[in-house]
């Protein structure tokens, strides 16, 4: 999602951490006391600080929030960033739609209990619920890198998940996709746009 965001035609302001001492405004660390950008949201990905795509989707929302706060709601900017924000929580709802049409299908092709019995150590099981797709449904080029030179996956597993959901895998097309289960997923990271 991030690049996609970071490529949208109004996010220069979003990309990286505000510089409140050159562009002359003293008062931005007075009235945003949690500052927040892409380039930050990026970096807490990479670092696996997101237990979460909760705690992934509040950082994105602090951004939205610390626009209107700072801005106000008639500016330009906050116009932008309310933009930006329905783009990507409509690319959200695609990439469910898709993920549940990919779960049906490959529910369809394993057939009763294809996936289910596969035990884990611990007493849990892979079953046909903990299957979903988010990744790729939202890619049109199918690429998996983040387009950094690097090439790194720029969305790793989180780290951990609330009992109330769990982390589902499915390989689709080749790649592995990888999503929230146990209700709507609040985020979903997009790669290769």
């Amino acid at each position: 999602m991030l690049n996609v965001l970071r490529k949208y035609k109004d996010a220069d302001p979003f990309r990286l951490p505000v510089d409140w001492v050159a562009m002359g405004i003293p008062d931005y660390p007075d009235v945003i006391k949690h500052p927040m950008d892409f380039k930050t949201v990026r970096e807490k990905v990479r670092a696996g600080a997101y237990a979460s795509m909760d705690e992934w989707h509040s950082d994105m929302q602090l951004i939205w929030d610390n626009c209107r706060k700072y801005n106000g709601d008639n500016h330009d900017i906050t116009r932008s960033a309310e933009k930006m924000k329905t783009f990507m929580e409509r690319r959200m709802e695609e990439a469910i739609a898709g993920a549940a049409r990919e779960l049906s299908a490959a529910q369809q092709r394993a057939g009763a209990g294809g996936l289910a019995g596969r035990g884990t150590a611990g007493g849990s099981k892979t079953t046909n619920r903990e299957v979903a797709l988010l990744r790729a449904s939202l890619t049109p080029s199918g690429s998996d890198s983040d387009g950094e030179e690097d090439g790194r996956q720029a969305w790793p597993a989180p780290r951990a998940v609330s009992s109330s959901k769990q982390l589902l895998v499915l390989q689709v097309g080749g790649r592995l996709q990888r999503g929230i289960a146990g209700g709507m997923p609040t985020a979903v990271h997009m790669w290769g746009q």
